[in-house]
């Protein structure tokens, strides 16, 4: 992590913890990632690259109206092995943050995440207290150390129920306007419509309700729309592989599109922390085998639908 984006970090954490687009992109300027003196092209892939690393290194969410916000800080424990245990720093890190990892226990040690994230390891008893001691919050959203079980638990009852749909769905109910589709096959391209499509494994379908006037997405499945939590529609559609929903297991890959918003309470850097990297290919993050963390709770959401 450089001093650069430390300071960014800080200003970030220390300040009001939100603003407008505009401001980070003045605050990117000031420490140097971006200049003015910079070719358009490369100028605005210097900033999706920064903007992107502030959202995967769980320190930033990008929130409607072109406004941004800092999460709160919270310490999610991701992965166990040689007796030791990762976790990553979510969320603001203000002096108190900072405080709290300059006493770290001998045998722990901080390490870099991306640009701008940060990852402790040491072993789990010794992160635990230290936790305790500094009064951070634990990421109870992950269950990265007992997930392994957590995933079979969930593939023997409760997730094949939500994935194997027995009977038909509803439709929608769509008030007057237009609705937006994104098919995994065509890249997500954005397609608006006034007619209700036929449901097709690998469509995210978006549309405002009637009464509430709330955005709400869709998956496609063989027995019809299945509305999923909003910011997980694109993640399921991924993680099927455009087949079914039965078919999200572990093991396969995905290929989620980077306008993909990350869904509340979660990181692409605990995967990226979980030792499976992604790639960033063709407008799309392209992982290895989907990381267990990130299936567990694919799977959670499902049986919650």
């Amino acid at each position: 992590m450089t001093l650069d984006s430390q300071v960014l970090v800080e200003w970030l954490s220390d300040g009001s913890c939100s603003g407008l687009f505009g401001q980070l992109i003045e605050a990117l300027k000031v420490i140097g990632i971006l200049r003015d003196d910079m070719e358009p092209q490369e100028f605005k892939r210097a900033m999706h690259s920064s903007l992107r690393d502030l959202s995967d290194g769980s320190i930033l969410d990008f929130v409607e109206g072109g406004k941004w916000q800092v999460r709160q800080t919270k310490i999610a424990m991701i992965k166990q092995e040689a007796g030791l245990v990762r976790a990553v720093v979510c969320g603001a890190r203000d002096s108190r943050v900072h405080l709290a990892l300059s006493k770290l226990p001998s045998q722990s040690q901080t390490q870099s995440l991306g640009r701008f994230g940060v990852q402790v390891v040491g072993p789990p008893e010794e992160l635990t207290h230290w936790i305790q001691v500094s009064g951070l919050t634990v990421e109870l959203h992950w269950v990265g150390i007992q997930v392994n079980s957590a995933i079979d638990q969930l593939g023997a009852t409760n997730a094949r129920r939500a994935t194997e749909i027995k009977e038909a769905l509803p439709n929608p109910i769509i008030r007057e306007g237009q609705v937006e589709v994104r098919r995994l096959i065509d890249n997500f391209r954005r397609d608006i419509t006034n007619v209700l499509p036929s449901p097709e494994v690998g469509i995210v379908l978006e549309i405002t309700e009637k009464y509430t006037s709330r955005r709400v997405r869709y998956v496609g499945t063989a027995q019809g729309w299945l509305k999923v939590d909003y910011l997980w529609a694109p993640w399921v559609c991924a993680a099927s592989e455009g087949k079914s929903l039965a078919a999200i297991r572990n093991g396969n890959r995905m290929a989620v599109p980077l306008w993909a918003r990350l869904p509340d309470g979660l990181s692409r850097a605990v995967t990226l922390a979980s030792g499976i990297p992604w790639e960033d290919y063709g407008g799309y993050y392209l992982s290895g085998p989907i990381p267990p963390a990130l299936l567990f709770n694919l799977k959670r959401v499902l049986c919650l639908c």
